[in-house]
């Protein structure tokens, strides 16, 4: 949506307002305007305008004055302010400086150079907007990538440990009597609770989270969370915390949650393998599990492949400029290889 500039007109006099009105109502502005100081103080805290066009003689509060109150007032503070004034000599423009004005125009003005004026300075402003606002996003940015390193780091990490350490507790020490098997139970559901909520909170500050913390660390995220649910899943990470292109990141990334989402719905297996791992130029994911597997052949066919997504992947490695394999029959597994120059 167009923002369209809004400027506000400050002028006892009414013939001067409305000449200033359709001078500038032409350049596609929207025009406020105030008769005396308080109501200007009062419209510029409600619209916030681009630009305040200032008379410096008014009754009441002058000018100088109400310039000297805006720019006191945080929420205004920053809106420029061009004087407009019969008074063209120095101690005026230096009390005009003093009190925060931008720029000054004198009566009887050139028509010409108001609206030139105006133009400029309303550009000016709105490209300071512009990077105040892009300023403030990536502050925002920065702010939620150090929460997610914070969540990884900590406490996802220790509510995962947590909840390992219960498992290995609970098969160690097997409950005897059966209030205690619910108790440890309801424990131990508690704890996969907390950590599957911690990865859905992460998911949910940054979508794609290896823009963030590089591919290998998001992978390493997502076995976290199938390791928690009870997962026998290996990762061999070769790659380090080398950083790929956002592109190939985002691809890798994406087969690999595919694949592990295969596994969850297809192989009735809780057993895989997972490397990373560079060749050459060329960077090589590989998914293994060891389930019931399934014909190839048959998979190729979107009817009868009950939604396994191997074109999903297929068509993903295909337009990243990657090849896709993979391995499979029937009992013995699947493994998945994507390779791409990265």
């Amino acid at each position: 949506m167009t923002h369209i500039p809004t400027l506000l007109i400050v002028d006892d006099d009414a013939g001067l307002r409305e000449l200033l009105r359709t001078l500038l109502a032409g350049d596609g502005y929207c025009i406020e305007m105030a008769d005396c100081g308080e109501l200007a103080l009062k419209l510029a805290a409600e619209l916030l305008p681009d630009l305040i066009l200032l008379d410096v003689m008014m009754p009441g509060v002058d000018g100088f004055e109400v310039c000297r109150r805006l720019r006191s007032d945080a929420m205004v503070a920053d809106v420029p302010i061009i004087m407009v004034t019969a008074l063209n000599d120095r101690t005026s423009r230096l009390i005009g400086i003093e009190a925060g004005a931008d720029d000054f125009i004198d009566k009887p003005f050139d028509s010409v150079e108001l609206r030139a004026r105006v133009r400029t300075i309303v550009r000016l402003n709105r490209f300071r907007r512009l990077i105040e606002e892009r300023h403030r996003a990536d502050l925002l940015e920065e702010e939620k990538q150090r929460l997610v390193y914070d969540l990884h780091d900590n406490l996802a990490q220790r509510v995962s440990s947590v909840h390992q350490q219960l498992q290995a507790f609970a098969h160690r020490h097997p409950p005897r009597s059966k209030q205690t098997q619910e108790e440890l139970g309801a424990i131990l559901q508690l704890a996969q609770s907390a950590t599957r909520e911690t990865r859905q909170l992460m998911t949910s500050l940054q979508p794609e989270v290896q823009e963030n913390v590089g591919l290998a660390t998001a992978l390493r995220m997502q076995i976290e969370e199938c390791q928690a649910e009870g997962w026998d899943i290996a990762f061999d990470n070769g790659l380090g915390g080398e950083r790929l292109s956002t592109n190939a990141e985002a691809t890798l990334f994406k087969v690999a949650q595919e694949a592990l989402t295969n596994v969850r719905k297809h192989a009735e297996t809780q057993r895989v393998a997972l490397s990373l791992q560079r060749v050459g130029s060329s960077v090589r994911l590989e998914v293994r599990d060891w389930g019931r597997g399934f014909d190839l052949t048959a998979a190729a066919n979107p009817r009868l492949s009950g939604g396994i997504g191997l074109r999903s992947m297929q068509n993903r490695m295909k337009l990243a400029g990657g090849t896709l394999e993979i391995c499979t029959q029937p009992g013995e597994g699947v493994t998945v290889v994507a390779e791409l120059q990265a």
